[in-house]
């Protein structure tokens, strides 16, 4: 019986770790998608959104992994406070390696349409 209430209560866990990570993954892919869809253009002179919003916004997303854990925590919810600490590192790493990424993408992008419009004398807008 006693082993049976384990079993249970660590599927709850792994259901609920499972649940908040997607969910969060999903907020992190939009924010993202958000800045791809900002180079959508037909314009050889358009380059794009800066990174460093979408940056920032999806460090949001791991400070709500962070805020999960301390619930988690205060009710005594192990499992599914180092779950969500795992998915919090994760996004927290994934936020930095895709806002370098796209900080790259963006100066490439900014150096064509400079090249494509000529005002290559401007300096690339800050972050």
């Amino acid at each position: 019986m006693v082993e049976e209430e384990e079993r249970r209560r660590v599927r709850v866990a792994v259901g609920v770790c499972v649940g908040l990570g997607a969910v969060e993954l999903a907020f992190f892919g939009l924010i993202w998608l958000g800045w791809f869809v900002s180079y959508l253009s037909w314009d050889p002179q358009s380059y794009g959104d800066p990174p460093a919003a979408y940056q920032e916004k999806s460090l949001y997303v791991a400070a709500a992994a962070s805020a999960a854990v301390l619930v988690a925590a205060a009710f005594r919810s192990w499992r599914v406070a180092i779950g969500q600490a795992i998915a919090g590192g994760v996004l927290l790493t994934l936020a930095f390696a895709a806002g370098s990424a796209a900080q790259g993408y963006y100066e490439s992008s900014y150096e064509n349409a400079c090249h494509a419009g000529g005002f290559c004398d401007a300096p690339a807008p800050a972050r």
